[in-house]
């Protein structure tokens, strides 16, 4: 299938386009999973590798304890998407989601089996 194909060419640099910031093609890897039924969990640990490298360095950086090896802050981990949202004047972020995020989130929960999110 050529969506496999495409998307074993893209797996290993994943970590590039989320370090760039260029998340609407996970977007689209998200789209495609969901439609052809296949590559669900590579793309679920894939992503779920990302968001733990970015709470891990959060965590050391600003003493965060959020991490993905639970359910809801994987959730919230992937709304956020490694965007980083302006701040308001009493320190908190003007956005909790990114719009890539929450739209990978959405194709996630309606893969085969979206509990593994």
């Amino acid at each position: 299938m050529q969506f496999e194909t495409l998307y074993e060419e893209l797996e290993p640099v994943f970590n590039q386009f989320y370090q760039k910031k260029y998340t609407s093609i996970f977007v689209t890897i998200a789209e495609g999973c969901k439609k052809f039924q296949s590559k669900q969990h590579p793309f679920i640990m894939s992503i779920s590798s990302l968001t733990e490298n970015e709470a891990s360095e959060d965590a050391s950086s600003k003493k965060s304890k959020l991490t993905s090896s639970d359910h809801s802050n994987f959730i919230l981990l992937v709304a956020k998407f490694g965007q980083q949202s302006p701040m308001k004047e009493d320190g908190t972020p003007l956005f909790l989601t990114d719009i890539s995020g929450t739209m990978v989130l959405q194709n996630m929960m309606e893969f085969h089996k979206p509990l593994k999110v």
